[in-house]
Order: C-alpha cells, then structure tokens, then sequence
C-alpha cells in the first residue's frame, strides 16, 4: 500500500505543463513544490517499516503517511488555483481528507493488532487512492490545456 500511494507521489510531481496565465502558472510551481515534499514525506515513511512488519510494526509508518496526507491537503488546500481548475483542485483536497481520515482508521487497527479490522478498512483505502490518482491525472490535464 505505501508503494501505491508513493506512486501516486510521483503522478502528483509531474509537472503540470502548458502555457496559461501568471496564476495559473504560481498555481503550477506551488502545486509541484508541494508534491515534491509529499513525495519526499511518503519515501521517509516507507523507509520505518519492513516488508515483512506485523501490523503493529506498521502503525508508525501508517501514521507518517497520514501525516504526509495531511500536510499535502493542508498545502493545497491553501493554494488559489485559476478558476478553470478549481472544481478539480478542491475535489483533489477532499480526496486527500477523505484517504487521511481511513488511513487514520487503518492505522488504528494496525496499532491495535487487529487483522479483521486491518482488512475491512484496506479496500476503502485502495479506493481513496484510486479516485485520488484519476483526480490528479484529470487536473494535470486540465492544467496542461
């Protein structure tokens, strides 16, 4: 699982490209330093926690992802995107929320050794990621044009 989200790190890092407006090309720079960060954020949580790890071993780990989660949402959440990308832009933020917020749950189970828990929240998360990515790949999109 952190090797998805450090993926969609990395779509999140793309540059966004195309010629527009002076807001929206700071829109653009202040988007890429924040996926930066976050990418930066989600390779020093995967570094705490082994392949193998029990789910205990994975709390801390879950719990920087989150974290990482939070402070993109936090970061983008403070940006004034070009009006033309706004419905994209706070729909990406409330992914972000929405993903922390299960990550949170996960985390519990994991800090609480419970499997049965652990595995009801995983597909939620999956899912988080996935609408989140599609979000990204859309305004990446919308910004490039």
């Amino acid at each position: 699982m952190l090797a998805r989200l450090a993926a969609i790190a990395v779509l999140a890092a793309l540059p966004i490209v195309g010629c527009g407006t002076s807001q929206k090309d700071a829109y653009r720079q202040d988007f890429q330093s924040d996926a930066a960060q976050f990418k930066k954020s989600l390779a020093k949580a995967a570094a705490k926690v082994s392949r193998n790890a029990t789910l205990p071993a994975r709390a801390p780990a879950i719990r920087e992802v989150r974290k990482a989660v939070d402070s993109l949402a936090g970061d983008l959440g403070g940006l004034d995107p070009p009006n033309d990308l706004k419905a994209t832009h706070d729909d990406a933020v409330r992914q972000l929320r929405t993903l922390s917020s299960d990550l949170a749950d996960y985390g519990a189970a994991a800090a609480d050794n419970d499997p049965k828990a652990a595995a009801q929240i995983v597909p939620k998360v999956q899912a988080d990621q996935t609408v989140l990515q599609k979000t990204l790949d859309q305004l990446d999109k919308e910004a490039g044009s």
